[in-house]
């Protein structure tokens, strides 16, 4: 009775043996796979700052090209109000053959001359 006692308690400590072996394989496991976790979580957020500043930056060249566009195109680049092109004065009987032009002066909104 006592070899099938000891074979039994033999058996037992196998069996917690390969019990405790598995629980550190499952930490282990559980351990790599948080780490492993985090890594994708920082590469995600390093996309994602990357991402941002890449539309700022497409944000800023399609400033400048809008406001040179604006500019090519006789708009005021602060208001977009399309700026008319400079005046000539009218030829009176009295005045001289010379006509100047005068460019307009802008007034928030208004045309002033």
């Amino acid at each position: 009775m006592e070899s099938g006692f000891a074979s039994l308690v033999s058996e037992l400590r196998q069996v917690k043996e390969l019990f405790a072996r598995s629980l550190e394989d499952q930490r282990a496991n559980a351990a790599a796979a948080m780490e492993d976790r985090r890594l994708d979580r920082i590469s995600r957020e390093k996309i994602a700052e990357r991402e941002i500043l890449y539309r700022k930056n497409a944000t800023r060249e399609s400033i400048d090209s809008r406001e040179e566009y604006m500019r090519l195109f006789g708009h005021d680049v602060q208001t977009g109000v399309l700026v008319p092109p400079a005046t000539t004065t009218p030829k009176s009987s009295t005045a001289d053959d010379s006509s100047e032009t005068v460019p307009p002066i802008i007034d928030g909104n208004t045309l002033v001359d």
